[in-house]
């Protein structure tokens, strides 16, 4: 498990440096927010050293350590990814800065308009499945008289 989360961050790392390489022309921002990742997987390092011993003496926190481990690889495979992906259309923003940052603003507002309808809808589909279930207890009754019936008419029926 170990092994395997070594292996995604060292394919994380290598996605980091081709993008940085790319993210160089972006401009000094891009290069602090790099620095930034380095310094922060410095410190999950320090907190590992820090950790290890006492992690050592039960084996449940030591695959939870190396599940985080995985899961701090794939973070950063999915990141490097993204912003490599981000790269290839930074000149489509540079060229359309301010019709694709109204446009991302528009998007975010339709989002979020989709996210408080989304929970208006649930309260709908809510009370659907409360009318569904009244439903199917009337349907239930209404068998049962049925059912009840049928068996009286068979009694009148085998009395005369």
């Amino acid at each position: 498990m170990v092994g395997g989360a070594i292996a995604l961050a060292g394919a994380g790392f290598f996605l980091m440096a081709r993008a940085s390489t790319q993210l160089a022309s972006a401009g000094g921002a891009a290069i602090a927010v790099f620095f930034g990742m380095i310094v922060a997987v410095a410190a999950l390092a320090a907190i590992v050293a820090l950790l290890g011993p006492a992690l050592l003496t039960g084996s449940a926190g030591l695959l939870v350590m190396g599940a985080a481990l995985l899961l701090i690889g794939v973070a950063i495979f999915l990141a490097t990814a993204g912003m490599a992906l981000l790269t290839t259309q930074l000149p489509l923003i540079a060229q359309y800065g301010l019709m694709a940052a109204l446009n991302i603003a528009v998007l975010g507002v339709a989002l979020a308009l989709f996210g408080a309808l989304s929970l208006i809808a649930t309260v709908g589909i809510v009370l659907l499945g409360v009318s569904l279930v009244v439903l199917a207890a009337g349907l239930m009754i209404a068998a049962w008289e049925l059912l009840f019936l049928r068996l009286v008419c068979l009694w009148s029926w085998l009395l005369l």
